[in-house]
């Protein structure tokens, strides 16, 4: 495979300036510093106090000691590994992410730099530079399955997110559906009481109308009664004592009543009017049970209406359920289909990953041990 050129300007280790104080992590952000650079700190160790310079080793670069005396850190160029066959398997074939391509890009790199820097064999630095770029064109012959398994694994994820979303709905909505069921009926057994009870309402209503009027006649009558006897005695026992009546009762014996015994009786009535205070008084019943009833008729009609609208919720929350259920449904369907087709691209990437595969084995790649 032809090995693409990669530009530079420079291949010597080099020295800048660096304030010590920006510490070992801002290095990270210096041109040079590649992903499998070291640092070693040379203020403290090799001199007191600080040079705020730093210095960058091309690879396999011995660093002097002069050198680490006027700088506060080295940066080693190490050498980059390659990873591990299993790991670039899951790649392929499970859920790793991880971009293997740029490893292998970050190798030949390497080898280039060690080729430019005079520190290498020319001819096996070339050699691991075309090794690295075989391994990136291999890996690439898969980009496009591995991109399209990816793709479709994100989004069997995600419907499986949104199916869990809908499972919930569904559950909590039937859940709360019972409970709604339970209320109407229960709603319903209410508006029954309701309305049994407006029927004896409605009766004692109209008893006590007519009730009232037997009462007020009762107890007018034994109030007329009562006083007109009172004062009938009282103007009895005035002229009882006058001599008028006297004489007259003298010279009229015959005129005395002989069946007198109940003439003008008023104990009934005054039983009655005795009574009346305490008694149960219909007239004034009759206005509360008016109320009562009017009440009783209002709430039933109330109550109708939150029926009503709890059988309209029933409705529109089954009507919900469906929808969730339709919509799990095609979402069960999707993830059967992506999933299917994860598999597919799972078989077509065995035999890429098995060229991979060999390559290593023929060429002997090793994995480096940190």
């Amino acid at each position: 495979m032809k090995i693409s050129p990669i530009n530079s300007t420079t291949f010597t280790g080099r020295e800048i300036y660096y304030l010590s104080t920006n510490g070992e992590e801002g290095l990270k952000k210096v041109k040079g510093y590649y992903q499998n650079s070291s640092v070693e700190k040379t203020l403290g160790k090799d001199h007191s106090y600080p040079k705020n310079k730093a210095y960058f080793a091309d690879p396999m670069e011995f660093v002097r000691q002069d050198i680490k005396d006027r700088v506060d850190f080295v940066v080693y160029d190490n050498e980059p590994s390659y990873p591990k066959i299993e790991d670039v398997k899951k790649n392929y074939l499970e859920n790793n992410r991880t971009d293997y391509r740029k490893q292998f890009e970050d190798i030949r790199e390497y080898y280039y730099r060690r080729e430019m820097g005079g520190f290498d064999d020319i001819n096996k630095a070339k050699y691991q530079q075309w090794q690295a770029a075989e391994c990136t064109g291999i890996y690439d012959k898969a980009g496009d399955l591995r991109y399209k398994k990816e793709i479709t694994e994100d989004e069997v994820k995600a419907l499986k997110a949104e199916r869990t979303e809908l499972q919930t709905g569904i559950e909590s909505t039937q859940k709360e559906l019972k409970s709604q069921k339970l209320l109407n009926n229960t709603l319903e057994s209410h508006i029954k009481n309701l309305k049994a009870m407006s029927k004896p309402y409605e009766a004692l209503n109209d008893i006590s109308g007519k009730g009232a009027d037997v009462e007020n006649i009762l107890y007018t009558a034994s109030n007329t009664r009562v006083n007109y006897a009172k004062h009938q005695e009282e103007y009895l026992k005035h002229i009882e004592n006058s001599d008028y009546y006297n004489n007259g009762k003298e010279a009229y014996p015959q005129d005395a009543p002989k069946y007198a015994k109940y003439n003008n009786t008023t104990k009934t009535y005054e039983a009655v009017q005795k009574n009346m205070e305490k008694a149960f008084n219909i007239g004034k019943t009759k206005n509360s049970l008016k109320k009562q009833n009017n009440l009783l008729q209002k709430t039933i009609s109330e109550f109708e209406t939150i029926l009503n609208e709890n059988v309209k919720t029933i409705s529109e929350m089954q009507k919900y359920i469906n929808e969730l259920t339709t919509k799990a449904d095609a979402t069960d369907s999707k993830i059967k289909e992506r999933t299917a087709f994860i598999d597919t691209c799972k078989e077509k990437l065995k035999p890429l990953f098995e060229e991979l595969a060999n390559f290593y084995k023929k060429q002997g790649i090793k994995v480096i041990k940190k």
